[in-house]
């Protein structure tokens, strides 16, 4: 569990004991009630020392989280709030982190009123009117997102949203390129997932018994289930994409090395922009060529990313996907003779 995490729940704590006038909280008494709490949150938490208590009251007293939290101490007291009405949870944002603040969400408006996402849209105007926000209608984001041009996916973007949230089974109309007629497929949607301009979403297939993914832009329609939401296959997101590229999930494939080497403008590139968070740098050459590995299922996404690379890039191994490339590249070579 992330650090920081750890310390947002003991800022919690640690302002909660600030506002109770019963008890007297000196360093120690705040590690033992951070560790009483945390314990209860996180598997296997160490109770904090009094040197990382000290640097908490710090953060919280110097305005390093956005607010100048009225700590104070004496002997008799120990530490207590100033001002016993102040809370961390009842603050006024400076206006820098206002600024911030309008900045993210417009941000997430302009990403979400390019992707049909309606429920989202109306929680951020809520958000807005909450804090008060002002942004100007013709404000523009300065950080610019791409957005997908796929339009035939982006419409169902909400409707499989709202069933996600709602924990609903659906039944799908879809329509695969590979098949000459659509299908109906008993769905229950985990989560959603873009790649190159696509939108895909990821679930539980109740006929063929396993977690596949859907191209939003082959949906021909969406309805309500009346199955249960099949809770025993819910995957982890995180760990499930952990070795692959793109979105393509391949049933019973192990993960394999790929070795490869770049020239050296190439290299660079990829140094500073890698293929994937297991990409490592294995060795470089005297005339500047470096050799780079990767821990991934080979699927065609990762196939047809190393390819548009074209001969910047020398795939070594494994011996199967170094083939694959030979008789693709053969083919186009073929197609512009």
């Amino acid at each position: 569990m992330a650090t920081n995490l750890h310390a947002y729940f003991r800022y919690r704590v640690i302002d909660r004991c600030l506002r109770d006038l019963e008890r007297v909280y000196r360093r120690a008494d705040l590690c033992q009630a951070c560790y009483d709490e945390l314990i209860e949150e996180f598997d296997n938490y160490k109770k904090p020392s009094i040197r990382t208590i000290a640097k908490d009251i710090e953060m919280m007293r110097y305005g390093k989280l956005g607010y100048e939290a009225p700590i104070s101490y004496s002997q008799q007291d120990g530490y207590r709030y100033s001002d016993p009405e102040f809370s961390i949870y009842q603050l006024q944002l400076s206006r820098k982190h206002m600024q911030s603040l309008s900045s993210a969400v417009l941000m997430l408006r302009d990403f979400v009123q390019h992707n049909g996402l309606s429920s989202l849209d109306h929680a951020l105007v809520i958000l807005q009117d909450i804090m008060n926000l002002s942004i100007h209608p013709d404000e523009k984001p300065i950080i610019h997102l791409e957005h997908s041009t796929n339009t035939a996916g982006q419409k169902w973007i909400d409707r499989i949203y709202r069933s996600i949230r709602k924990q609903e089974s659906l039944r799908i109309e879809y329509h695969a390129f590979t098949d000459q007629s659509p299908k109906t497929i008993g769905f229950s949607p985990y989560f959603i997932k873009e790649y190159n301009n696509r939108w895909f979403v990821i679930g539980y297939d109740f006929e063929h018994q396993r977690v596949i993914n859907l191209g939003l832009d082959r949906i021909q329609s969406v309805l309500p289930s009346i199955r249960p939401v099949d809770e025993t296959h819910i995957p982890d997101p995180v760990k499930m994409y952990d070795h692959i590229y793109g979105v393509t999930l391949l049933q019973n494939r192990s993960v394999e090395t790929i070795r490869f080497k770049a020239a050296p403008l190439q290299a660079k590139y990829i140094e500073t922009k890698p293929i994937h968070h297991s990409q490592k740098i294995v060795h470089e050459d005297d005339d500047g060529y470096c050799h780079f590995s990767l821990a991934l299922i080979i699927n065609h996404e990762i196939l047809y990313h190393l390819l548009s690379f074209g001969d910047t890039i020398e795939v070594l191994s494994p011996v199967s996907l170094r083939q694959q490339m030979t008789t693709l590249i053969g083919n186009m070579a073929d197609i512009y003779k």
